[in-house]
């Protein structure tokens, strides 16, 4: 696993349809290993208010230094 429950991320890409854009910060909620590697990420806007929570693969995450 490259990333780690509660870990916060940055999205890589842009997913208009999710409303994030490349860059975007998130949290990482659950982290899976079947069918394949997988992470539950929750977006939120400035007040905390949740804007996405979805399954994204590895590749499409990017850890925050």
């Amino acid at each position: 696993m490259i990333f780690k429950e509660l870990e916060c991320i940055k999205i890589k890409k842009d997913y208009l349809d999710y409303k994030i854009k490349k860059g975007d910060m998130g949290t990482v909620l659950e982290c899976f290993q079947k069918p394949e590697e997988a992470y539950l990420v929750e977006f939120a806007d400035s007040s905390g208010e949740s804007i996405c929570t979805e399954f994204f693969k590895p590749d499409e995450l990017e850890k925050i230094i």
